[in-house]
C-alpha cells in the first residue's frame, strides 16, 4: 500500500485518471494523466536512502506480480530484472545525448536523442535484412516513393486540394510496399532497418525531472511495467522497445522506444480545423460532402489499425485499460501505434471469477474517465470487453472530432453515463453499419459488446465495401 511516511500524503483523486499501484491495492486513487506544463530547467529532487530502498522494493514487487502465474512472461523472465532478452540494448546515461522534450505526461517525459557516444549503438542491425529492405523498396515504382511532408502535417487528412490528395495517395502506396518488408522479418528488426539505425528514429522515455516525491513511486512502477510489456510484444501497431538504461526502480531508469511523429489527440484538433475550413470555403455542397466523407474514411482507416493492435493484445489475453487518442500515435511512415502500457494487465486464470465469462478480479476505476467502461467504474470484476468500450468511445471521437462528455464534471458524467446509461450523440449522416458498430461497442452490458475480432471484422468489411485496400501484413 502507499506509504505516507515515505512519500507524503496521497494525492487527491482527480476526474481524469486513476493509476493503481497494483491490482491488489483496490483503494488506490492515483493522479491525473493530463499533461503537465513542461519545465524549463527542472532539477530532480533527491530521494533519501530509505525512499530509494522502498522504491526499488515496490518496482521489484510489481515485476514479481507480472511474472506470477503468467503464461506470457514466464518464458521470457527468470529474474527480477526488467528484461532478460539479450537482444535489447542496455545503456548508461552517458551513452546518449538527449535533446528536446517531444511529449510530457503525468509521470514521464519523452525526449529526442541528439547523438550517441557509442558509435554502433543504433546501427547494429542485420545487414542482410537491410539489403532485403533496400531491394524491396527499389523494386517499387517511383510513384511509391514517399513525398516529404512537414512533420506537423496531418498524415491522413484529405482535403480538396489535388496536390495534397495525390501526395497522400503516394504515401498510401508506399506504406503498401513497405508491408512486403514487414513480412520478410520481425517487426522490431524491420523498424530498425527502415530507419537506417539513425538516432532520429528513437526517443527516450524517462521520469519527469521535477516529479514530486509522492508521485515517484507510481511513475517508476509505471515505467518498469511498461518495459516488461514492450519486451514481450511485437506487432506493427504496438510501439516497439529498443533498449533500456540504468536500473528499474531508480529515478534515472529510462526506455529507448521508437519515435512517433504525431499523436491522434493532436491530429483530432487539426482534422477539426480542416473540416471547418472545408465547410466555410464556399465550395458546392456536394463537393464538400464528398470531401468530408473521404476525410472520415481516412480516419476510419486509422481506427482500423488501432483495432488490429488491440486484436493482437486480446489474443494474448492482455487488457490495455487506457485506450484513448492520447495513447495512439503514428510513426513517420503513417503506421498507427498504441503506446503507454503502464496500466496493461494480463488476465490470468487464477484471477478469473466463476460467475461469468470475461470477468476477472482487477482494480476498480483503472483508466481515464471519459473512456472508462461502466463495469470498470463500478466494479472490481471485468475483462476484455472493457477495452471494447474504450475503443468504441475513441472511435466515436475520431469520427465525430468531438470530445466525449466534454462539458461534464465527474458527478455529471457519472449520472449521465453510468446511472442513466446515456452515450454521446451518433451523427445522423453516418452509415448504418457504423452506427450499429458503435451502439454495440459501448453497450452498458459488457456481455453484449462484440469481441475484438468481431469488431475488427466489421471494420474491415466496411472499409472493403468503400474500396479501401487492406494491408493484411
Amino acid at each position: 500500500m502507499f506509504d505516507e511516511d515515505l512519500f507524503g500524503p496521497r494525492p487527491d483523486s482527480t476526474e481524469e485518471i486513476v493509476i493503481p499501484l497494483n491490482d491488489d491495492d483496490l483503494d488506490s486513487s492515483g493522479v491525473a494523466s493530463l499533461p503537465r506544463p513542461i519545465e524549463d530547467a527542472p532539477l530532480r529532487k533527491h530521494l533519501s536512502r530509505r525512499q530509494s530502498s522502498f522504491l526499488r522494493s515496490r518496482c521489484r514487487d510489481s515485476l514479481n506480480r507480472l511474472n506470477s502465474n503468467s503464461s506470457l512472461f514466464s518464458e521470457f523472465d527468470d529474474s527480477n530484472n526488467d528484461s532478460s532478452n539479450s537482444s535489447l540494448k542496455r545503456l548508461e546515461k552517458d551513452d546518449i545525448e538527449l535533446g528536446s522534450i517531444l511529449g510530457s505526461g503525468g509521470f514521464s517525459n519523452v525526449l529526442s536523442i541528439e547523438s550517441s557516444r557509442r558509435k554502433s549503438l543504433f546501427d547494429e542491425n542485420n545487414k542482410q535484412e537491410e539489403n532485403d529492405m533496400n531491394n524491396t523498396v527499389n523494386e517499387t515504382n517511383e510513384s511509391h516513393i514517399i513525398p516529404e511532408i512537414n512533420e506537423d502535417e496531418a498524415i491522413c487528412t484529405i482535403i480538396v486540394n489535388d496536390d495534397v490528395t495525390n501526395k497522400l495517395t503516394k504515401r498510401s502506396s508506399y506504406r503498401k510496399s513497405m508491408s512486403q518488408v514487414n513480412r520478410q522479418s520481425s517487426y522490431r528488426r524491420s523498424v530498425s532497418s527502415q530507419s537506417g539505425g539513425s538516432v532520429e528514429s528513437y526517443a527516450v522515455k524517462t521520469l519527469r525531472m521535477s516529479i514530486d516525491h509522492n508521485k515517484i513511486i507510481m511513475g517508476a512502477v509505471d515505467l518498469t511495467k511498461e518495459a516488461k510489456w514492450l519486451n514481450v510484444l511485437s506487432h506493427k501497431n504496438i510501439i516497439s522497445l529498443h533498449g533500456t538504461g540504468n536500473h528499474p526502480g531508480t529515478v534515472d531508469y529510462f526506455l529507448v522506444i521508437e519515435r512517433l511523429q504525431s499523436c491522434v489527440r493532436n491530429l483530432i484538433g487539426k482534422w477539426k480545423t480542416e473540416h471547418q475550413s472545408l465547410v466555410t470555403c464556399g465550395l458546392p455542397k456536394e463537393q464538400v460532402k464528398n470531401s468530408s466523407k473521404r476525410m472520415m474514411l481516412k480516419r476510419m482507416e486509422i481506427c482500423y489499425e488501432v483495432c488490429a493492435g488491440l486484436n493482437y493484445l486480446h489474443g494474448k489475453n492482455i487488457l490495455f485499460r487506457d485506450l484513448k487518442p492520447d495513447n495512439i500515435g503514428m510513426d513517420n511512415f503513417g503506421i498507427v501505434k498504441i503506446f503507454d502500457f503502464g496500466l496493461a494487465k494480463e488476465l490470468k486464470p487464477i484471477d478469473k471469477y466463476n460467475d461469468g465469462p470475461d470477468m476477472y478480479k482487477a482494480t476498480r476505476m483503472a483508466g481515464t474517465r471519459r473512456y472508462l467502461a461502466p463495469e470498470v467504474y463500478n466494479s472490481t470484476l471485468y475483462g476484455l470487453p472493457a477495452d471494447i468500450y474504450s475503443f468504441t468511445m475513441t472511435l466515436w471521437e475520431v469520427l465525430s472530432l468531438e470530445v466525449p462528455f466534454e462539458n461534464m464534471n465527474i458527478r455529471e458524467h457519472e449520472k449521465f453515463c453510468y446511472k442513466r446509461k446515456k452515450r454521446p450523440v451518433i451523427k445522423r449522416d453516418w452509415s448504418k453499419s457504423i452506427k450499429n458498430m458503435i451502439k454495440s461497442g459501448w453497450h452498458h452490458n459488457p456481455q453484449k459488446r462484440p469481441k475484438v475480432d468481431e469488431m475488427f471484422g466489421m471494420m474491415k468489411a466496411y472499409l472493403l465495401k468503400k474500396g479501401v485496400e487492406i494491408d493484411e501484413s
